[in-house]
């Protein structure tokens, strides 16, 4: 006989406003239980254990006898599952935060996700904290607002379809300062986490999910010398990730964008790339499930054209980046991972020669004023 669970019902609290469908059968020797109710004596070999508290867990029975378990997949836990969410994340309900350097700090007011950066050194290149003139600082701010849904469904233990959708939308201003010593080898590239934050599990049916939120930062530099890089973004942007009739889907778009920044000194060829963004990712039962990350980045590029006379060519660009993906471990053992660049976007600012016949000149980008003053090797825009 076959027990059917079917749920319809709207979840109201702070952290996720849920819309919730589900409706789902267990597999034979399957159990529903919490850490709690556990009862060793009931299991037997092979039997497949759900547990909901905590971040969950799905574990197999592989030898009662000598207390061997091991990680079961929803595919054997679930005969049949069809369960669909749309929620919206409330920094409220940050469970842990994880900070790896120190000037970063969370403000919660108001509901706002809003992460703030003072004085943040996020990175020395010797790791000598007796050398100031190698390090790269950044204050400013970035603000997040992000919603989303996803559908599981399998049948006959078997998924038949996945979907995953997010829609982020962020803002952010940045002052960078790039201290780049000739000692240090170029070009030089990294990437970082900066902020993790972990939210509540949230349960919902036979369903155990918790959302990490990371922020990340990365640099791409082929040029020395002390520079100063300004960045503004209004980015609004979506994501969509599908596995249906045995094959991935996947598309995104910038719904809104708005780009803004200005340098202080690159008078060398050379190119400059920054980044910083939020990384989401949904884990089920405690395994990572999909994840996105959005980056918003700044470029510039200079280089000589021509030497006697001197001409010397320079261009700001600003865009982003939707980098998503899926690890499907905890959905079924036979498909494969998925990871794509969804989208990627890049618009020129303001370009020019230097020097220049003309004094000054300005440029007008979406309401974001440029002005440069025309001093070899310091083009200064205010």
């Amino acid at each position: 006989m076959k027990i059917y669970f079917v749920f319809f019902f709207y979840i109201y609290f702070s952290f996720f406003n849920l819309k919730v469908f589900c409706e789902y059968n267990l597999s034979k020797n399957v159990k529903i239980l919490n850490t709690k109710d556990f009862n060793y004596e009931k299991l037997n070999n092979g039997d497949i254990v759900v547990i909901l508290d905590g971040e969950g867990r799905i574990i197999k029975v592989k030898d009662f006898k000598n207390d061997i378990f091991e990680d079961a997949s929803m595919e054997e836990a679930f005969e049949n599952l069809n369960e669909s969410y749309v929620y919206t994340i409330n920094p409220k309900d940050i469970k842990s935060e994880k900070y790896y350097t120190k000037g970063v700090y969370l403000d919660k007011h108001d509901n706002e996700f809003k992460v703030l950066f003072k004085n943040f050194e996020i990175i020395d290149y010797d790791s000598n904290l007796q050398t100031t003139d190698d390090k790269i600082v950044i204050d400013g701010f970035l603000n997040i607002n992000l919603d989303g849904k996803w559908k599981i469904s399998i049948e006959k233990n078997s998924i038949n379809e996945l979907e995953f959708y997010n829609n982020l939308k962020q803002n952010s201003r940045f002052e960078i300062t790039f201290s780049t010593p000739i000692r240090v080898p170029l070009p030089f590239s990294r990437e970082i986490t900066i902020s993790e934050y972990e939210f509540q599990p949230v349960i919902v049916g036979p369903i155990v999910f918790t959302p990490t939120l990371s922020i990340v930062a990365g640099f791409n530099i082929g040029v020395a010398g002390t520079i100063k890089l300004n960045l503004s973004n209004s980015i609004n942007a979506f994501y969509n990730i599908t596995f249906k009739n045995g094959r991935w889907e996947s598309n995104g778009n910038l719904d809104e964008k708005e780009f803004g920044g200005n340098i202080d000194f690159i008078g060398a060829d050379g190119w400059i790339k920054g980044y910083i963004g939020p990384r989401m990712k949904l884990k089920f039962y405690d395994i990572v499930g999909p994840y996105t990350e959005l980056v918003g980045f700044l470029k510039t590029e200079t280089k000589t054209v021509n030497l006697t006379p001197f001409l010397f060519k320079w261009g700001l660009y600003g865009g982003a980046d939707i980098n998503a993906g899926i690890s499907v471990k905890i959905f079924s053992l036979g498909m494969n991972d998925f990871e794509k660049k969804i989208f990627s976007y890049e618009s020129e600012i303001v370009s020019g020669f230097f020097p220049k016949k003309e004094k000054s000149f300005q440029v007008i980008f979406k309401s974001f004023e440029l002005k440069n003053t025309d001093k070899f090797r310091n083009i200064l825009w205010q």
